[in-house]
């Protein structure tokens, strides 16, 4: 977005468009969220469940979404939501392995 910005001070419309188009891509910011998820939960700070929720919301069929909020949740302790954000992950991506290891586990917390 900064560089898209740079763009537009410098007159460069067309290129400034590209940019800022690139930067709204909702895949690529689900992606982001998913990622913000992930860095929360692995250091443990609060906000997981949260970022993990807004990535599924922007691209509810990206699984790395539901799986940052299956771990965000297992690191919650809330084993049953873990367990549903895993199956989604292999509604969309049934050859996902660690999603399929992750809700075994958390059902065998249940």
């Amino acid at each position: 977005m900064l560089e898209g910005r740079g763009a537009i001070a410098r007159g460069e419309a067309g290129k400034a468009t590209t940019l800022m188009r690139r930067a709204t891509n909702r895949a690529e910011l689900a992606i982001a969220f998913a990622g913000l998820a992930e860095a929360l939960d692995r250091a443990g700070q609060p906000g997981a469940v949260e970022a993990a929720h807004q990535a599924t919301r922007i691209n509810p069929v990206l699984p790395e979404a539901w799986f940052e909020l299956g771990e965000a949740h297992l690191q919650e302790g809330n084993d049953g939501a873990a367990e549903r954000a895993f199956r989604q992950v292999l509604q969309i991506d049934p050859a996902w392995s660690l999603a399929r290891r992750s809700a075994l586990e958390a059902l065998v917390s249940l």
